[in-house]
């Protein structure tokens, strides 16, 4: 998937949030002030990106990561928004990777009660990395973005998104000055 904005997160001030978004691609949306898009700023941060600028040492940030206050809230909605590992049995993992059969696929996804994309196997681990969550995702939004975000212009190709979280230690791991970029979508918009 292409890079579509760079992401610069400009002031944390308690429960909001400012961030610059920056159009880097010809096909990049306007639809940037979704609820939807707002969250997805706060899962990309918490997971190891190709950061543009970081602001503290990549160990720092592991450790705000590892210590967060709403850790498990961040893998959960991370599992939703990229997917996440279901480990399987080696026999399972072989009959997929050997005979690449739906129906074996089918009942896979019928015993983990998920559809996946691929699998995989890692230290002698066995795993099927499932599909974006998109309803779960969009359901998450609607307790944690309070109200609509704002989208101000702030240039040609830049935008001011601003929004509000319903608990501001969800957003401990997020410092000014951080930017990366992402193919991040209004995922509403596109779906629904």
């Amino acid at each position: 998937m292409a890079t579509m904005y760079n992401i610069t997160i400009k002031e944390i001030n308690k429960n909001e949030l400012t961030t610059e978004v920056t159009f880097i691609h010809p096909d990049a949306g306007e639809m940037i002030g979704s609820k939807d898009f707002a969250l997805q700023i706060i899962c990309y941060t918490s997971i190891d990106l190709n950061w543009k600028e970081l602001v503290t040492s990549k160990e720092e940030w592991k450790n705000l990561i590892e210590n967060h206050p709403q850790k498990d809230k961040l893998a959960e909605l991370n599992g939703y928004l990229f997917g996440k590992r279901i480990y399987i049995e080696e026999e399972e993992y072989k009959s997929i990777s050997i005979e690449n059969n739906d129906e074996l696929k089918r009942n896979l996804e019928r015993k983990y009660q998920t559809r996946f994309d691929s699998f995989g196997a890692e230290n002698g681990a066995y795993y099927i990395l499932s599909k974006m969550n998109v309803a779960d995702f969009t359901d998450e939004e609607e307790s944690i973005i309070l109200n609509e975000p704002q989208v101000t212009d702030s240039g040609s190709n830049t935008k001011i998104l601003k929004f509000s979280v319903s608990d501001a230690s969800l957003l401990a791991h997020i410092k000014s000055g951080m930017s990366y970029d992402t193919a991040a979508f209004s995922i509403v918009d596109y779906y629904f």
